[in-house]
């Protein structure tokens, strides 16, 4: 079967279950108000198959895993190899970990977090390391700019914490 006879046939399914929907909808309001909430689940499947068959499913789909990517076009999970756990992949503990700290983070201030972004070169003149630095000379440079900036330390700073910060995100990000 044909990917246009596919989506005819959901295409119909969809019809029939949006068809049964109104006619329940209308016993309901006729006959008895009990028989409304029947009409959901047939509401409901009519839309998925609507939903599914006109295209609307795949391309969300499409942009979603767009968004998830990590490493951009050219990262770890642009080859669409990998899998739970896969190394960089949308699923892996490394990201889950960081998307539930970023969650933490919004949930305290109170408001979404706002992307700046920076340079690579800007980056690392701010962590004080080349640009081609590898990832554990970074991660060091960054806890050592982190600790003196940190607004909680004698001499912190709030906006240089958060330059820091942003900096480590891009050079991490590359």
């Amino acid at each position: 079967m044909g990917c246009v006879d596919e989506n005819r046939l959901l295409m119909g399914l969809a019809a029939v279950l949006a068809g049964l929907t109104v006619t329940v909808i209308a016993l309901g309001f006729a006959v008895s108000l009990f028989l409304l909430p029947l009409a959901i689940p047939f509401g409901g499947a009519a839309y998925l198959f609507w939903y599914h068959a006109s295209g609307r499913l795949m391309a969300d789909a499409r942009e979603n895993a767009r968004t998830y990517r990590v490493g951009g076009a050219a990262g770890p999970a642009a080859d669409g190899r990998g899998g739970f756990g896969s190394a960089g992949g949308p699923f892996s503990e490394a990201t889950a970990r960081e998307r539930v700290r970023s969650n933490r983070r919004d949930a305290r201030t109170g408001a979404p977090r706002t992307t700046v972004t920076m340079s690579p070169e800007k980056a690392s003149r701010v962590l004080d390391v080349s640009v081609e630095a590898t990832d554990a000379e970074i991660k060091t440079a960054y806890r050592q700019k982190v600790k003196k900036a940190h607004p909680d330390t004698d001499g912190g700073n709030e906006e240089a914490f958060k330059r820091v910060n942003r900096a480590y995100d891009t050079l991490r990000e590359r």
